[in-house]
């Protein structure tokens, strides 16, 4: 019995993970559960329908957790204990071999003493043997005993106590396909003998891992068998547990196993996940292959994607990693700046705010009754200046080359000077220093600055900051959590936000670029925001169709622009890309919307690679996981 290293993930405290699984199957996972925590939730389950298909046992900083999988099944009757001591796990056993029972899954943790987890089901099957804490060489030589005498492996557990390994196992008087099995491994043996066994056709059956002496050992077995389609990871941090867990979930795998132990104080976790058939394997494999060979032409990080078909989200996946130094996996929920995507979210408030203010778009903004009268500047409005209307700010049409994006005449693009000035300061130092060039609704001139004042007419004619309004009136009915304006330091960083690489993304005034610029999200969140504002039935929108529509009317200065987004033929879409972050979400005018990020300045080439994704897929997945 060769010794092989299976792989091992660190999971975070911070995460709770509650799925449905994309087959007809409902199931739910959670983890780094107290006892008694873990107790509520098998209640909870209970009561629903489901019953207990897996439970792990670990402790850290001498506290026991618990990580279990919940399936919405029928099956035999079945028992199940945590937190025995080895005593009355025996005692336990023996009561329950006597009623018939015969154990499934024995699961063995802790730091200083073992405790126990197991499930015992009503069932007849083949004779079996079960032990528990076994030593290494005490393990060997049974299974050595066992193997001579025709059982098999069919469990094992191995876990740490007072910095020994020690081992619970099953065995099945049975025959069955070709299997190994290994224990004791390293990461990199493991990984080794993964990556042989898969070549031979060998199947991951089950994976235990703890720590001992700060290195995390691991115990496998593999069956030569077919089967759905598996993915393990291994070496992950918490972080890294939690994004992987994402990226199976949003791509039609669930959770087989997660076996937990602890490392430096705190949750580590290696998991087995299995596909439900949602999406054919060489559908998935035209999306990775895509989205690889994009990142490494031009060398990008770490990518996330949503993909959108007739308002259901049926695929969200992140690519590379968050940070170089770190490794961690990106997920479909991790977070990135978004630069100008940030337009539509502020066309969409505006129209929000719109259905409460009738008239709203042909209202002026400066001035004697204006909007934002003469609060800003400290020089008389010109004529131009007090002829702007809130639809002039929001379809680019204000404030000609002075205001725009592209330093036409030398001006310089007014959201990246005067960088110490607070909003107040800038829209007053322009007013007094950059009057239109043009008669307002003339002339197109894409302005990142005419959606900064778009962003403080919200807040004048909410009553509220331009980023709670947001939150509140937009998101928040859409049921998106986690959209921010950004922070701009690296320090300031959110939890599950990536680094940005570039020359200097870390220097710029990213929060001052709110209603413009300076959202940070997810592309799984960005999906929600695209179902919920996309004028199509089948998920209520957040605005009326009235007021969808009046959104994506263009003018007369640029018949590809709307109020927000950009239209290109019977598509609504808008990208974004500044230092470190670039960004599109594309409503196509043919029932699918997607979301592409990325944590680096945008790669025009990334739109026709997404086009390239769409159009290459053959068979479109029929769930929803909104």
């Amino acid at each position: 019995m060769n010794n092989l290293s299976h792989f091992k993930s660190i999971l975070s405290c911070l995460f709770l993970a509650l799925c449905t699984s994309l087959s007809a199957q409902q199931w739910a996972s959670h983890h780094n559960m107290s006892s008694d925590a873990y107790q509520k939730k098998f209640n909870e389950y209970k009561g629903k329908g489901y019953r207990l298909s897996f439970v792990d046992g670990y402790t850290v900083k001498g506290k026991a957790y618990y990580a279990a999988i919940w399936e919405k099944k029928s099956g035999p009757a079945y028992a199940t204990h945590h937190g025995m001591s080895g005593s009355d796990y025996q005692k336990k056993f023996n009561a329950y071999k006597k009623q018939g029972y015969r154990l499934k899954l024995v699961d063995g943790g802790g730091s200083k003493s073992a405790f126990y987890t197991a499930i015992w089901e009503k069932a007849k099957g083949p004779a079996y043997a079960t032990h528990h804490g076994m030593s290494g060489s005490d393990y060997q030589n049974k299974f050595n005993n066992y193997k001579k005498q025709g059982y098999r492996l069919s469990w094992i557990s191995g876990y740490a106590v007072g910095g020994k390994a020690y081992y619970a196992a099953i065995w099945e008087k049975k025959s069955g396909p070709a299997y190994a099995t290994h224990h004791g491994m390293s990461s990199s043996d493991y990984q080794s003998k993964y990556n042989s066994y898969s070549r031979q056709g060998y199947r991951l059956k089950q994976v235990s891992a703890c720590n001992i002496g700060n290195t995390d050992y691991y115990a496998a077995i593999w069956e030569k068998k077919g089967g759905s389609s598996l993915s393990a990871r291994h070496r992950m941090n918490g972080l890294g547990y939690q994004n992987e867990f994402n990226n199976h979930r949003f791509t039609g795998y669930k959770l087989k196993q997660v076996s937990g132990y602890a490392r430096n104080g705190k949750s580590n976790f290696a998991a087995i996940w299995e596909s439900t058939g949602a999406w054919k394997t060489a559908d998935l494999r035209h999306i990775r292959r895509t989205i690889n060979s994009f990142m490494k032409k031009y060398n990008v990080t770490g990518t996330s994607v949503a993909l959108i078909k007739d308002e259901r989200l049926v695929y969200a996946r992140g690519f590379g990693v968050m940070d170089k130094n770190t490794g961690v996996a990106v997920g479909p929920t991790s977070l990135f700046r978004v630069a100008s995507v940030s337009k539509p979210i502020t066309g969409v408030a505006m129209m929000k705010l719109r259905e409460s203010h009738k008239g709203l778009l042909g209202q002026k903004v400066f001035g004697s009754g204006g909007i934002l009268g003469t609060t800003y500047g400290s020089k008389a409005y010109g004529n131009w200046e007090k002829q702007i209307t809130v639809k002039h700010l929001m379809e680019h049409t204000a404030g000609g080359n002075q205001w725009n994006n592209d330093s036409d005449g030398n001006a310089g693009a007014p959201m990246f000077q005067q960088l110490s000035y607070n909003h107040s300061e800038l829209i007053g130092w322009v007013l007094d220093n950059r009057n239109p060039e043009k008669s307002p609704g003339s002339k197109y001139d894409y302005s990142n600055f005419g959606y900064c004042v778009a962003g403080r007419v919200i807040e004048k004619k909410s009553g509220m900051s331009y980023e709670n309004y947001v939150r509140q009136k937009v998101f928040k009915p859409s049921g998106i959590k986690r959209l921010y304006v950004a922070k701009d330091k690296a320090s300031e960083k959110r939890y599950n936000e990536v680094t940005y690489y570039g020359s200097n993304p870390y220097g710029m005034k990213v929060k001052r670029m709110d209603a413009h610029g300076g959202w940070l999200g997810s592309a799984v969140d960005l999906a929600k925001f695209m179902v919920r504002v996309d004028g199509k039935p089948k998920k209520k929108d957040i605005i009326s169709k009235a007021s969808y529509d009046k959104m994506m009317e263009t003018s007369s200065a640029n018949s590809g622009y709307a109020k927000g987004w950009t239209k290109t033929g019977s598509n609504y879409w808008h990208n974004g890309s500044f230092d470190g972050g670039g960004a599109i979400i594309v409503q196509a005018g043919n029932g699918l919307s997607w979301v592409f990020l990325m944590n680096k300045r945008w790669e025009g080439a990334a739109d026709g690679m997404m086009w390239d994704i769409v159009n290459g897929i053959s068979t479109w997945p029929s769930h929803d996981l909104f």
